[in-house]
């Protein structure tokens, strides 16, 4: 069995950030990355979620870009396990919920991670 692009994961199989948000396709997000050496500043990396994935395992796992033109196939993978992704915040993506319509990130219901 080979993997499964473009799967939809249960309601039940979700990732969260750090403000209790469910992660879709689709969403940037903001990852801190180290504190600078001059003047002690926070840096971040922008990513963005472009498929979800359901592998032999059956697990479901994101895949998710470096935001680079250079390998549009890069990136790295990250489980669904329905839990909170540390030092991860959404900060642009849009989910269609029906019959709300279109709905902003902030927007989203807050889940509790168990």
């Amino acid at each position: 069995m080979t993997k499964e692009i473009n799967a939809i994961p249960p309601d039940n199989v979700y990732l969260l950030d750090k403000n209790r948000h469910k992660i879709e396709v689709g969403d940037i997000l903001k990852l801190y990355h180290f504190r600078s050496a001059i003047r002690r500043r926070k840096v971040y990396m922008y990513k963005q979620v472009v498929d979800c994935e359901r592998w032999p395992s059956g697990d479901y796992y994101f895949r998710i870009s470096h935001l680079s033109l250079k390998d549009p196939k890069g990136g790295y993978y990250e489980r669904l396990n329905n839990d909170i992704y540390v030092g991860c915040e959404i900060v642009e993506g849009y989910t269609y919920v029906p019959p709300y319509g279109q709905i902003s990130h902030y927007e989203r219901p807050k889940i509790n991670a168990e």
